[in-house]
């Protein structure tokens, strides 16, 4: 145990009869890929990958099919003994006796399957003793603080769920592969949205819709309805999509965001579902609505102050545990960062940064509120631009896509006509991966709500 606590460990150190493995196991699948030449691409679609098999030789020759594979040719004893000669590795594996020895298993493609399942699950079990071992290094010699050590922890062992810790360096044929299926699956579909969807049509025109690992920037100065659009957007992907959505409130009550979402689904005045003053059709129409969000997969949590890995923290959890699809935090400016407490600019910096690589981390869309400068307010044009975001520099350069929510009618409330009222110029200032762009939606303010325009589009 000694030479573990004091960070001497490695996975030699454990014979290979110590470290969970399955030898007859792994000789099955690799006697199925040589006996079947559909198996292989059945296994690599269950995520099997050459550091699942515990045994050296077998690395060797699963390696050596990958690339087999992805020259378009066929596995088999000829094909493969043929590369392991090339490449001189065929002594390594045993020689061609061992070779013919897997082919000569014959074991059946039907348990596949089951035969993948037992040695990806003791990959596992020897990654997590593996992880288990340096936490309990960092617990005992680590002198970063406690936050810290928590948070890299749980990150450690929730990635063993991923499976995505020796997944950095992957082959450009798995990539071609996938694109290349992902652009017939588009086409066959007549186009179609690639991310998911917002449900304003022009805004999903533009981004395609919302990606996994995008960082989403939803920026306006105060009474414009940034809260608004993102509690629209985010039950609409609960709602009608179906999909899991964890939205992080530090202005905003939970009570304030749940009136919110019944005003905008019931279209009942919010002022009067605040003050009771409705009538009994009303309360029926809310009590019906609220039933449908009731079932919704959205979850809110109101904790105020929150640091950024206490939050980073909530989000590897919530997305494990409840499957979440798309995270929504209101909002930027609100979030600490306990290093750069002094400095509002770096601290924001760092936030922003931290929030674009958990976006990364966990693969799902992140759409932030952010508040804009109040110097634009001194301007004759008040319509935003990217340098009105707060400590600008860093939200521009991590941001995926940067959306401004503009209302004229704010600025002259009293010269303001009935079309005029609650249109919303939606600006899409920045598009990483496609155009720019803007629009308008309207925005009924006493239900909270942006609805797509028809007769108002310019």
């Amino acid at each position: 145990m000694r030479q573990y606590l004091s960070g001497n460990y490695s996975e030699s150190s454990y014979s290979f009869n110590q470290l969970p493995n399955s030898y007859d196991a792994e000789r099955a699948v690799i006697g199925c890929f040589l006996f079947d030449d559909t198996s292989f691409q059945r296994a690599l679609h269950m995520g099997i990958k050459n550091t699942d098999f515990y045994y050296p030789k077998h690395r060797i020759i699963f390696d050596a099919m990958i690339k087999i594979y992805f020259n378009n040719k066929i596995i088999n004893v000829l094909t493969l003994t043929d590369f392991l000669i090339k490449n001189r590795k065929l002594n390594k594996v045993g020689g061609l006796n061992d070779i013919l020895s897997l082919a000569s298993l014959f074991p059946t493609s039907a348990h596949l399957e089951t035969y993948i399942k037992i040695i990806i699950n003791k990959s596992i079990l020897r990654n997590l003793i593996k992880k288990s071992m340096l936490i309990i290094h960092a617990a005992m010699f680590s002198n970063k603080d406690i936050e810290s050590i928590l948070e890299s922890a749980q990150k450690s062992i929730l990635s063993i769920r991923n499976r995505d810790v020796d997944s950095k360096l992957i082959p450009v044929g798995f990539l071609i592969k996938d694109a290349i299926e992902n652009i017939i699956k588009t086409q066959k579909m007549g186009g179609g949205l690639s991310g998911v969807p917002s449900g304003f049509l022009k805004l999903d025109n533009l981004t395609n819709g919302f990606h996994n690992g995008e960082l989403i920037i939803l920026a306006a100065r105060p009474s414009m309805g940034k809260t608004a659009l993102a509690l629209n957007i985010g039950t609409f992907i609960t709602l009608k999509l179906d999909y899991s959505v964890a939205f992080f409130s530090f202005e905003m009550s939970s009570l304030q965001l749940i009136q919110r979402i019944i005003s905008s689904e019931s279209q009942v005045d919010l002022f009067r579902i605040r003050n009771g003053n409705l009538s009994n059709l009303e309360l029926i129409n809310i009590l019906k609505t609220s039933k449908i969000i009731g079932r919704a997969s959205l979850y809110i949590d109101e904790s105020p102050n929150m640091d950024i890995k206490e939050l980073k923290k909530k989000c590897r959890l919530v997305s494990k545990i409840y499957n979440i699809k798309v995270i929504i935090i209101d909002y930027l400016q609100l979030i600490h960062h306990k290093s750069h407490q002094k400095n509002k600019s770096a601290e924001i910096a760092e936030v922003s940064r931290e929030l674009k690589l958990i976006s990364k981390e966990l693969n799902i869309p992140i759409l932030v509120i952010s508040q804009l400068n109040r110097n634009l307010e001194n301007r004759f044009n008040k319509k935003p631009l990217m340098n009105d975001l707060r400590e600008s520099g860093a939200i521009e350069q991590d941001a995926d896509l940067i959306i401004f929510l503009y209302r004229e009618d704010y600025y002259i409330k009293h010269n303001t006509n009935e079309h005029q009222k609650g249109l919303t110029e939606v600006i899409l200032a920045k598009n990483r991966n496609g155009p720019t762009g803007h629009f308008f939606l309207k925005f009924f303010d006493n239900i909270v709500k942006f609805a797509n325009l028809t007769e108002f589009d310019r």
